[in-house]
């Protein structure tokens, strides 16, 4: 009896072993399969979140060749050192803005996006992109004038990272032959003299032969066919043309402008209407210099001048050249068939050698200027990846790879300590006016995207395929007066008195 005890004890241990196995091995099946995949993905950055699916960080810029080669070799060294992927995508400028904006309306932008600091605002207001609640590392040692460009309704929306001022680029020796100086005129004045002798040259078809030729040699023409080209898509450089010679500029009272009053004046020479002098048809209502207003529209206080009426004649002096011939413009200038160029500073720095020489920025005062062009990083509004966006954003914004950029392709940091860390200042690369956190600046900053707009009615106009007050009437809608430009009496109409 003892040993049958004994055995039934142990099959009653061995039995309730099993069972409690059994019940712990069900508990653990639970455990393991209770994590949903969804939710593994949820979890950004983890190491079951990469195993189970690689999350990809998009990213869109529109650069030239160079630049976009140099970026891509820093995004290899950050995908190494954080281990995200980055997909990096490079798209021509003719068509960037277009195909941006698609897909933003088809609700599939890339997570982060290089754009034109000018767009951000507009970008903003159409719920495109995402805020920077979160302070900026580098916000402080920004230029006043890209912080306004990246700033709206009290947010921040965008980090600047590089700035391209636009440049005046000539040919010493056609510059020297033609004018018998090396450098480009300072004021208006001087541009419409040489504007004017060219006129009278080219209306009469002078053709001046070089000293010590024989007389059976054929005449060599020292006329340019053109004096001013810029690439024709963009429209930047046509708006630093009209400000670098001072067709439009900030109002200034008329002592410091020091320029004749030029809003009746006609070029010598024959017009191109015919042999009675008048200007041709498009100027037929040219009578009022400023152009039609409408009625009851207000424009800003700060509206800049504009004299762009003395520039009717002179639409075969301008010459754009199309946009997959960027050769040709710097062939151009060698030639001598023009004699000058905008370009941003980035790309004269490109193909800048003997005989061609540019103007430095800082030597341009007010009331002159010349465009600066401001690219910033952005983060789209509909990212899921917006840990891993600022994170991309603040690699490629920090001192060294800005310093990289700048020695590699010469695209100009936004941080002005790499400038200081370098012996020099970020004053030398823009204009005076850049440097005077003035009304008529913030005016000029706050409509940037407007004013690049109005470029292509400028342009119809003076190729003859505008009239004169259509063009103006877009001048004047670009002014319309905006909320922080208003009195305190505007912004709040005072209560009646009962």
């Amino acid at each position: 009896m003892p040993s049958t005890k004994k055995m039934m004890v142990a099959v009653m241990m061995v039995l309730i072993s099993v069972l409690i196995f059994s019940q712990l091995n069900n508990k653990l099946i639970k455990v393991n399969n209770n994590r949903d995949p969804k939710q593994l993905q949820s979890i950004g950055g983890s190491r079951l979140d990469r195993d189970t699916e690689q999350r990809t960080l998009r990213v869109e810029v529109s650069l030239p060749r160079l630049a976009f080669l140099s970026l891509q070799k820093m995004n290899e060294t950050y995908m190494e050192r954080y281990g995200y992927h980055v997909e990096l995508v490079n798209q021509e400028a003719p068509h960037a803005m277009d195909s941006l904006e698609g897909q933003f309306r088809l609700g599939q932008p890339p997570d982060v996006l290089l754009i034109d600091s000018e767009s951000i605002k507009r970008y903003a207001r159409k719920g495109w992109l995402l805020p920077f609640e979160s302070p900026i590392h580098n916000l402080e040692t920004i230029p006043y004038w890209m912080k306004e460009q990246a700033r709206w309704n009290g947010l921040t929306w965008g980090v600047p990272a590089y700035m391209d001022p636009y440049v005046l680029v000539w040919n010493k020796k056609s510059l020297a032959a033609y004018t018998g100086k090396e450098t480009p005129p300072a004021s208006t004045a001087e541009w419409m003299n040489i504007m004017t002798n060219w006129y009278t040259a080219h209306s009469l078809e002078e053709r001046p032969v070089q000293e010590g030729a024989g007389h059976e040699e054929e005449s060599v023409s020292m006329l340019p066919e053109a004096l001013f080209a810029w690439q024709e898509q963009d429209q930047a450089a046509l708006l630093a043309y009209m400000w670098r010679m001072g067709w439009i500029q900030p109002k200034q009272p008329g002592e410091l402008r020091g320029e004749p009053d030029l809003s009746s004046w006609r070029p010598p020479g024959l017009s191109k209407s015919g042999s009675n002098g008048e200007p041709p048809e498009r100027s037929s209502s040219t009578q009022v210099a400023g152009g039609s207003q409408e009625q009851g529209s207000a424009r800003s206080p700060n509206q800049w001048q504009q004299s762009l009426i003395e520039l009717q004649e002179f639409e075969e002096a301008f010459q754009p050249i199309a946009e997959k011939q960027q050769m040709q413009l710097w062939d151009a200038l060698e030639q001598g068939d023009v004699l000058f160029a905008m370009l941003p500073y980035s790309e004269a720095m490109q193909g800048l050698k003997e005989p061609f020489a540019y103007e430095e920025p800082w030597d341009v005062k007010v009331p002159y200027g010349t465009w600066v062009h401001g690219r910033s990083f952005v983060i789209s509004a509909n990212s899921s990846l917006e840990e891993e966006a600022r994170s991309w954003i603040l690699y490629m914004t920090e001192q060294e790879q800005l310093q990289d950029m700048w020695e590699l392709v010469s695209l100009l940091p936004a941080d002005a300590r790499i400038f200081e860390q370098n012996g020099t200042s970020q004053r030398r690369y823009v204009a005076e006016a850049y440097l005077q956190d003035e009304d008529a600046m913030l005016a000029m900053l706050s409509r940037s995207e407007e004013l690049l707009d109005f470029m292509e009615p400028l342009k119809r106009w003076m190729l003859g395929d505008l009239p004169y007050d259509p063009m103006m009437k877009e001048w004047n809608e670009a002014w319309h007066i905006l909320p922080f430009e208003q009195t305190p009496a505007e912004q709040e109409p005072a209560t009646p008195k009962v």
